[in-house]
């Protein structure tokens, strides 16, 4: 993903209307921003989709109270605008460029969406040891970066709804972190700090991907990104409980961390302590496969 984004979608599918609230004014920041062509994908049935009954206390005001740091407002400034929620919004201005496209099967929704700069989707719904919605199938496939938004950021206060001022990467030296770190640099390039996690899982400090984390502080140092390198031995922890522990002690309101193919993603995220990572995050997390 370059600097600059032309392409955003974003993925709504009723299953939360406070929820698909919170994504629609995250991908209007970010469309609005930098002037991107905004899709929506309506994957809800209609009768769970009452676009214009989606009224909340967040609604009065375009953008539910998100802020993405250094992403400023460009938004329209007539009063027509300004009075509408940010599900109006979306509904305006996709439809008036024809750009709201609905209930597609799987694999047409793929298709579409890797013809996008980023994606604004719901976290995984997991009812059961179900999955109710298709985040996970569109991290795994879409080779496009996602914006995983979870539940719970929808339920903070308007105020406390910040993304991208306090940056989390959490690195394993994969190319899906590669990936995922060279997606989020629109967002590493404004934020305030950015923390570089390597979890030593052998425990030495010694090894290449020890040698890789300051390998890519250097590289984002290029970029005019001052990362801080941190390793920390896995001992008896699971790897997704440290970075859990560290997005709380840094107070981070932006994970970046790369993903894995669907079986690897459904085992990291819904197995074990990565279930209870998965409920617990509260933040935006940017991943890339």
């Amino acid at each position: 993903m370059g600097d600059s984004l032309k392409d955003v979608a974003v993925i709504i599918d009723g299953a939360d209307h406070l929820a698909d609230t919170i994504q629609a004014a995250v991908a209007l920041r970010l469309s609005h921003h930098h002037g991107a062509c905004l899709t929506v994908f309506e994957q809800g049935s209609r009768d769970s989709l009452p676009p214009l009954a989606w009224i909340d206390e967040t609604d009065d005001e375009p953008y539910a109270g998100v802020e993405i740091c250094g992403f400023h407002d460009a938004a329209p400034t007539n009063g027509r605008h300004s009075s509408r929620s940010p599900i109006e919004t979306l509904l305006h201005e996709a439809h008036s460029a024809g750009r709201w496209i609905t209930r597609l099967r799987s694999d047409e929704l793929l298709a579409h969406i890797r013809c996008m700069d980023l994606v604004v989707v719901g976290a995984p719904i997991l009812v059961d040891g179900r999955i109710t919605n298709e985040a996970d199938d569109i991290v795994a496939r879409a080779g496009r970066p996602v914006l995983v938004m979870p539940h719970k950021f929808a339920r903070r206060r308007p105020h406390d709804r910040q993304i991208g001022h306090r940056i989390l990467i959490a690195w394993n030296a994969s190319a899906e972190s590669a990936r995922a770190v060279h997606d989020a640099l629109p967002f590493l390039k404004c934020a305030e700090e950015v923390t570089l996690l390597f979890v030593d899982e052998h425990n030495d400090g010694q090894g290449a991907q020890q040698h890789s984390v300051n390998a890519l502080a250097e590289h984002l140092r290029r970029h005019g990104v001052e990362a801080r390198p941190e390793a920390i031995p896995v001992a008896d922890a699971w790897p997704a409980r440290i970075i859990l522990d560290r997005v709380n002690e840094l107070n981070a309101n932006l994970l970046v961390m790369g993903a894995f193919s669907r079986s690897r993603l459904r085992e990291v995220w819904f197995g074990g302590v990565s279930t209870e990572l998965l409920h617990a995050v509260t933040i935006p997390v940017l991943t890339s496969h």
